[in-house]
């Protein structure tokens, strides 16, 4: 980020509702890498205590920090600097190195299903998905056995 923040921001996603978060057992993304192996792990963001994930999303000549929420099920995502259309395809980089993030296949909307490393061995099957088509259906972390998705 630009500035960086002096103190945690904290979100709580209404698209889990409480009674259900306090019975459910979290599953959390709790690292992912570019693929030159930077995390995209920030603690200036948190979802129901941890911490987001950080990619740039560019648009044209527009790029804006995106902040994922880590915990699976969850469909938040926070944008401070630039408010992100829904229905438009983003290029999705990496905060720190403003690597492009590679493609793991197409996604159903009509985006692209982009690949974060679950760990510095940079390999697919241990990596997570980004749909980077902001407002996809299909917007949340999913759990697959190897292959998790998660689309924003």
């Amino acid at each position: 980020m630009k500035n960086k923040v002096k103190d945690r921001i904290s979100v709580y996603s209404r698209t889990l509702e409480t009674d259900k978060l306090e019975k459910a057992e979290l599953k959390v993304i709790g690292d992912s890498y570019c693929p030159n192996g930077h995390s995209l792990i920030s603690d200036d963001v948190v979802f129901f205590d941890h911490s987001a994930i950080h990619l740039k999303a560019r648009h044209k000549k527009n790029v804006s920090d995106l902040f994922v929420s880590p915990v699976v099920g969850d469909k938040c995502k926070v944008s401070f600097d630039t408010k992100l259309e829904n229905d438009v395809v983003y290029e999705l980089i990496c905060p720190t190195c403003k690597v492009t993030l590679p493609i793991a296949s197409p996604c159903t909307c009509g985006g692209q299903l982009v690949a974060l490393y679950l760990d510095k061995g940079l390999k697919l099957s241990r990596s997570v998905t980004v749909c980077s088509k902001f407002g996809c259906p299909h917007s949340e972390v999913k759990g697959i056995d190897k292959l998790k998705s998660m689309q924003f």
